[in-house]
């Protein structure tokens, strides 16, 4: 009789105890989730600025082999970089 005492007890314990390491990986998955869709924005974000960062670069090439890229358009190309990156 003793032994099915402690049997009892050990299965309750033991159910609490797998109860809540449920209750903490749903917790943790719910925490990966948003890490995950918050990567997934950074990574949206950064696809758009290299975008916009290669549209400069062309421009700046085709500037270049016209021969019309000169210290002022020099000064204009950088201004309108930092003038997008102000603006954010």
């Amino acid at each position: 009789m003793q032994t099915l005492i402690h049997a009892d007890i050990f299965f309750f314990v033991t159910t609490i105890v797998v109860i809540l390491f449920g209750i903490g990986a749903v917790i943790a998955l719910v925490y990966i989730i948003k890490i995950l869709a918050l990567l997934k924005d950074i990574a949206t974000t950064v696809k758009t600025g290299s975008g916009l960062i290669a549209e400069d670069i062309e421009e700046l090439r085709d500037r270049v082999k016209r021969g019309t890229f000169n210290l002022g358009a020099a000064a204009r190309f950088f201004y309108g970089i930092f003038r997008h990156l102000k603006g954010r």
